[in-house]
């Protein structure tokens, strides 16, 4: 029999399984053993000691996930988001990432900014968090 248990953490003997079994899932799906270990960055814009904006941004074998991005609201419209943006990708592909992804809300203004950078709709998110449509955007670095 077996028993299931629920956690919030992930303890070390969750972390060893996996290393332990990743690598021939790897060798199934892949044809090789992978590295998944996550790497976080977190960018932010500072005007004097305030800050204006901040994205985070998590790297997993060359995909890169944007996070919590956001400026100031007294803030917005002045390029704070775009040198975040920028930023952001230049750090992706310095650690290799060949593609970049962000969720954001369907209808939001924040759909026409993505765009204007490049990003690409690929996927719709429906019914998503509090019950409200998103949507995916990528690029490919």
């Amino acid at each position: 029999m077996f028993k299931l248990n629920v956690s919030l953490k992930e303890p070390s003997k969750i972390k060893e399984f996996n290393r332990r079994e990743y690598k021939f899932a790897d060798l199934e799906h892949y044809g090789f053993e992978t590295d998944w270990t996550e790497k976080k960055f977190v960018i932010t814009a500072l005007e004097g000691k305030e800050m204006v904006g901040v994205v985070q941004l998590q790297l997993k074998v060359g995909v890169a996930e944007i996070h919590n991005m956001l400026v100031a609201h007294n803030k917005q419209g002045q390029g704070i988001g775009r040198m975040l943006m920028n930023k952001i990708e230049e750090v992706a592909k310095k650690e290799g990432a060949h593609k970049i992804f962000l969720e954001t809300g369907k209808g939001w203004g924040s759909e026409k900014f993505y765009q204007k950078l490049g990003y690409q709709k690929t996927g719709k998110l429906a019914n998503h968090y509090l019950k409200r449509d998103f949507v995916e955007y990528t690029k490919f670095l």
